[in-house]
């Protein structure tokens, strides 16, 4: 379960769940949805605003 300013700061930028950030992560950069949620498992919670999005730019582009 996701820390409750983690939930706050999602639905400050228009989420209502991590699962529609993560899947907007997927259609924004076009890396697949379990590729982004493999990412995030890895990554973990700390770094759903950062390094998680960095990883997925990293990722955009590549042959899945």
């Amino acid at each position: 379960m996701l820390k409750p300013e983690t939930m706050e700061a999602l639905k400050e930028n228009g989420y209502n769940s991590l699962e529609e950030y993560l899947q907007d992560l997927a259609d924004e950069y076009d890396v697949p949805y379990s590729v982004v949620v493999s990412l995030y498992n890895c990554l973990g919670e700390s770094e759903l605003f950062d390094g998680l999005v960095s990883a997925v730019q990293d990722a955009e582009g590549m042959d899945w």
